[in-house]
């Protein structure tokens, strides 16, 4: 199902020790982040993964 409304953004961690895992807070994988049209944060981590599960 096309969505062009969505975007994906992969951030490659390869250590927890990472910069880039220490700026985002990322201690376990998958990390999902959802964000509104405005760019706003409206959901994170496991209810994130929950809502993208369930339009599936």
């Amino acid at each position: 199902m096309e969505r062009p409304f969505v975007r994906l953004r992969k951030i490659d961690v390869k250590s927890w020790d990472s910069p880039v895992a220490r700026q985002h807070g990322i201690e376990s994988l998958p990390q999902v982040w959802l964000y509104d049209g405005k760019e706003r944060l409206t959901a994170d981590r496991g209810r994130a993964l929950a809502l993208v599960r369930a339009q599936r």
